[in-house]
């Protein structure tokens, strides 16, 4: 069979945004050496897995509807190798990745996932679920995952980050040579490092692709975690919708960003301790303001250190 679907299914947190921006920032370049990524009118594929999962996702289901039937459908009228790329796939539940293979038969599939090391993704998964409305505190997040069955994936975390579950439901029916792994370089490394991995996976030369977006989708820090956590009780609790609170949060992001004058800076900040600790965590250069207790943010490393400790032993006592 000649054609081909790369499909990269995830996981979450292991730079997806930064390969999908520089796919799609690339897209003329790579079409003239026969790779497609044919997003159509949207900036991502995002839409297109929600159809296929079939989720809630703060709403945003309807907008979802007849997605994934519109990307297969622009897949197999482009021809050539096409990459289809969107993490929340690596959550795709047996008949779903069923599914979405059959759908794709027209063409020889190969399967992709990037994974990371589970423990850094611990944290990375809890601030992201911050970002998306729940109020759940790291030590309840963590209880959640020890009693939690990783093999039966009941759970969104091993769903997603749990290697084996993911192969096994995307690449049961595919050779050992339809299926890749791209392993996350270590903290500190260049992103092209990634790229280049991908790109090996995919059959990809990296010069095809030399363009880079701005666009990332980093862990949030401390301080942040703390300000969502606060506002996700207040506005839960108030019975905001979901779509309001997505546009709240963007613009407090944005207010935070902004230049104010250095009283009413002062002012917010000296009001509201949580708000402190998330501007100085973006605006390192004016840390020296001190407003946000230092002790805090020590304390939630210690914590973190501590809470992974307990799951390495509680894994090896499972062995």
């Amino acid at each position: 069979m000649s054609r081909r679907v790369y499909l990269h299914v995830g996981a979450p947190k292991t730079g997806t945004t930064y390969l999908q921006d520089r796919l799609a920032l690339n897209a003329a370049s790579l079409r003239r050496r026969g790779y497609r990524y044919p997003t159509g009118p949207h900036q991502d594929m995002f839409l297109a897995a929600l159809d296929l999962l079939d989720r809630p996702w703060g709403g945003m289901r309807p907008q979802a509807e007849g997605e994934w039937d519109r990307l297969v459908r622009r897949v197999r009228r482009a021809g050539g190798t096409t990459v289809v790329s969107h993490e929340i796939l690596a959550g795709a539940k047996p008949a779903e990745a069923r599914r979405a293979l059959s759908d794709l038969s027209f063409a020889e599939v190969h399967v992709v996932y990037s994974a990371r090391d589970v423990a850094r993704q611990v944290a990375a998964e809890w601030q992201e679920q911050l970002k998306h409305q729940r109020k759940v505190s790291f030590a309840s997040f963590l209880d959640q995952l020890r009693q939690s069955d990783q093999r039966k994936a009941t759970r969104w975390f091993w769903r997603v980050q749990g290697l084996p579950g993911v192969l096994e439901r995307w690449g049961g029916g595919l050779t050992p040579a339809q299926v890749h792994v791209v392993t996350v370089p270590r903290p500190g490394g260049p992103p092209e490092a990634l790229w280049h991995r991908f790109c090996t996976a995919l059959g990809i030369d990296p010069a095809w692709a030399p363009l880079e977006g701005a666009r990332r989708n980093p862990s949030i820090g401390t301080a942040e975690s703390t300000l969502l956590r606060r506002v996700n009780a207040q506005l839960k609790d108030a019975g905001l919708p979901s779509d309001q609170y997505r546009a709240l949060v963007h613009r407090l992001g944005e207010s935070l960003e902004s230049d104010l004058p250095e009283a009413a800076l002062k002012a917010i900040l000296g009001a509201y301790p949580a708000a402190a600790e998330l501007y100085e965590n973006r605006h390192y250069e004016k840390s020296g303001l001190m407003l946000s207790p230092l002790e805090r943010s020590v304390e939630t490393e210690m914590m973190t250190s501590q809470a992974l400790h307990r799951i390495a032993k509680a894994a090896k006592g499972q062995a």
